[in-house]
């Protein structure tokens, strides 16, 4: 199944590009078990995805939880 791959980068990153085009586009949560539902992947799969989209400035982190960065760097 494709939706084994766990990496973030070249052929093992497909399943992080969907969620990072899906968390963008406002159609994932940014949170673990908003990834889990509409991906899967195991919790320490899932939160390296979150750490990565926050190293590329896609969410930061808000209380408990991440925020998308809207236009203009602000969650």
């Amino acid at each position: 199944s494709a939706k084994l791959d766990t990496g973030v980068e070249g052929k093992a990153g497909a399943r992080f590009k969907r969620i990072r085009d899906g968390v963008k586009a406002g159609k994932i949560r940014p949170s673990v078990r908003g990834i889990q539902a509409v991906e899967g992947g195991s919790q320490e799969v899932v939160a390296d995805y979150l750490q990565q989209l926050e190293t590329e400035g896609v969410i930061v982190r808000a209380g408990r939880g991440f925020a998308l960065v809207k236009k203009g760097g602000q969650a």
